[in-house]
């Protein structure tokens, strides 16, 4: 037991002081992500050593480092549990003429089974459906959603890349757009309410730091930064939904909601972890959600498996600028612009 214990804290503190360093190859970006993992391991090893009986001067040290790295990991974490305050208060519903709902899922380009997912679609009868990863197949597969959502966006790409919008709602001013990399499409367009009101939504699906994909997050980090600044210059009422391919406590995700101003309705909720759907202890919130302050929240959930390594996200808003939806905790400093900026810039010459 002594010896599984050392083994848990040297893992405990190693992959903490990884996650601390601020280089963008994947390798070392990769440790944002099990934060909630690193933390039951760094536990598990003061469990370990305690009931081991005598605590020497050695295994004290050991416990004291393993007990900083917990620290440091679980206050990233924390904002995302139901101990910390709700960022976006939940509305109540008032009128339905400026409600919309969002269903986001990554199909994952191999799978083939779409039975599943229209279940999901018919069952929560999302206005608004954005699939990830949606080949040609999958544009044939969910054909039959377009009798209800008129209004779509088809970019049909092998590269899993690929990505749709099915809409009940009227859609203006449509843009896709290849922010960094020519093979990698966002949306950008305009959700009309059935009472005028207008909602600009951006789709987004970076290319995540990974072997087989990008050496490092370079590329990622300037896609979403893009579309952060484009909203801090314009804020208006504003959706941003999306697999981003990052986690909802890394320096970037925190980083695109301060310069953006928009809410995470996640955070005092939960995780709402949506990758791996088929490994459990692998599991963290890929996923993401944001909104303006002028949209009430009224429902948010994470939908059930249909077949592909994510879970799908859903979600219903309310235009309601009038009340006092919540608002985003911290705002850019003078540091953040400026790392914006460079990111951004570094992003567009390695693009």
């Amino acid at each position: 037991m002594l010896t599984t214990a050392w083994v848990l804290a040297a893992l405990t503190v190693l992959v903490t002081a990884a996650s601390l360093w601020n280089y963008k190859v994947w390798w070392v970006r990769m440790f944002d992500l099990p934060r909630g993992q690193v933390i039951l391991l760094g536990v598990l090893a003061i469990v370990f050593f305690i009931s081991d009986g005598a605590i020497s001067s050695a295994t004290g040290w050991a416990i004291a480092f393993t007990t900083m790295a917990i620290g440091l990991q679980a206050r990233k974490v924390f904002p995302y549990t139901f101990l910390a305050p709700v960022m976006a208060r939940k509305g109540s519903p008032r009128d339905p003429q400026r409600r919309v709902s969002l269903l986001v899922a990554n199909v994952l380009g191999t799978n083939r089974d779409a039975r599943r997912l229209l279940k999901l679609i018919e069952q929560h009868d999302p206005d608004l459906i954005l699939t990830l990863e949606s080949d040609a197949w999958w544009e044939q597969a969910l054909s039959s959603v377009q009798r209800t959502r008129p209004h779509a966006i088809k970019i049909p790409l092998d590269n899993l890349y690929g990505m749709h919008c099915f809409s009940r709602l009227p859609l203006h001013d449509t843009v896709v757009r290849y922010l960094i990399e020519e093979d990698v499409p966002s949306i950008r367009t305009s959700i009309q309410l059935p009472s005028g009101d207008r909602i600009t939504f951006h789709g987004l699906h970076p290319r995540p730091p990974a072997p087989g994909e990008n050496a490092t997050a370079i590329e990622r980090d300037a896609e979403l930064l893009i579309v952060a600044r484009e909203i801090e210059k314009d804020p208006g009422t504003v959706i941003v939904a999306g697999d981003l391919n990052d986690v909802a406590w890394s320096t970037t995700s925190d980083l695109f909601r301060r310069t953006s101003g928009l809410l995470d309705p996640r955070r005092g909720r939960g995780f709402f972890n949506t990758f791996h759907a088929k490994v459990p202890f692998f599991r963290w919130p890929l996923d993401h959600i944001f909104h303006s302050a002028d949209l009430a929240l009224m429902r948010l959930e994470r939908l059930p498996a249909f077949g592909s390594d994510h879970y799908p996200m859903f979600i219903e808003l309310e235009y309601a600028p009038a009340r006092n939806n919540g608002e985003e905790d911290e705002t850019p400093s003078a540091e953040d612009e400026g790392e914006v900026d460079e990111r951004i810039e570094e992003g567009r010459e390695k693009g």
